[in-house]
């Protein structure tokens, strides 16, 4: 994963684009040239990708993503520092509740659903002996078979 900071200018340049039209800024180009470099500074300290800041934004756009207090993020049409920051730190909460869940998840299945025990040596043995005599039967029963022939 290719954080941000080390993405190329083109996917910088794409983002600022995406969040624009995504946020339905109108003065698009006032606005991305009086605030694009100060908005991706401000990215820099986050450890995300182009796609997880873009589906962070369309998540607070769409009232799925909630601030520290549970509430919905306002959206204005503008590139505001402000607001991504609310963002991105309520997008970074979300994975990482969104990981947890998924580990929680997992380690109810492991409870639920055990691995079965592993047999005992005298288990280990029975077995052993039928898988032998299935051999010797199917070597014998094959072989009797070829003769016949």
């Amino acid at each position: 994963m290719e954080f941000i900071k080390d993405s190329s200018p083109e996917i910088k340049e794409k983002l600022v684009n995406d969040i624009l039209t995504l946020f339905q800024v109108r003065e698009r180009e006032k606005e991305k040239d009086e605030m694009k470099d100060v908005w991706l500074m401000f990215l820099m300290d986050f450890r995300l990708n182009a796609s997880e800041i873009f589906q962070a934004h369309k998540m607070a756009l769409k009232r799925d993503l909630l601030d520290d207090k549970g509430n919905e993020i306002e959206c204005l049409p503008m590139l505001s520092t402000n607001t991504t920051g609310k963002i991105l730190k309520s997008y970074e909460r979300y994975k990482f509740n969104d990981k947890k869940l998924e580990d929680g998840r997992e380690l109810l299945k492991k409870i639920l659903n055990p691995p079965p025990p592993e047999p005992t040596p005298e288990e280990k043995q029975k077995q052993r002996e039928k898988l032998h005599g299935f051999c010797y039967f199917s070597q014998h029963v094959g072989t009797a078979k070829n003769n016949t022939n």
